[in-house]
């Protein structure tokens, strides 16, 4: 008797694509795709302590200004663009219960993410920025959906 194939989860990027197709991050992939390879085969590795990945709903990415929503993006854009998504990308497995108020998460930008639990003990980041969906796994991290982006500043 034959059995299936082991069958591995999604990728970071594979499953942000899945989760495009319900209309909640088609805005997120075509930033990713904007970039090309640079972020799409960095979250499609495999790494020993993995990824999480605050990712934004496409509500989010309709406050930002015009000029971020305009494709293809001016130099500048381009450049605040990559520091932004980055910014929404941290080297390591956190699960939203091992966030705490103490909890600094290093950044791909280079900056620590602040973390906070406030009201009925749901998880901010950034100073407010709410995980409205939280541990959605993938086979090399995780992904916490926000309601906001992410803004890096210099």
């Amino acid at each position: 008797m034959a059995t299936a194939p082991f069958a591995l989860p999604p990728t970071i990027t594979d499953l942000v694509v899945q989760l495009s197709s319900n209309g909640q991050f088609t805005q997120l992939v075509r930033y990713l795709t904007e970039f090309g390879s640079e972020f799409t085969d960095a979250l499609s590795q495999f790494t020993e302590r993995g990824f999480t990945v605050f990712a934004p709903t496409d509500a989010a990415f309709r406050e930002l200004p015009r000029r971020f929503r305009t494709f293809p993006l001016t130099p500048r854009c381009r450049r605040t663009m990559r520091k932004i998504l980055q910014y929404h990308v941290v080297n390591g497995y956190f699960r939203a219960s091992s966030l705490n108020d103490r909890t600094r998460l290093r950044t791909l930008a280079g900056k620590r993410l602040p973390v906070e639990r406030r009201e009925k003990n749901r998880v901010f980041v950034d100073d407010g920025v709410r995980l409205i969906q939280t541990d959605v796994r993938a086979a090399n991290g995780i992904i916490h959906v926000v309601n906001d982006v992410l803004l890096y500043w210099d």
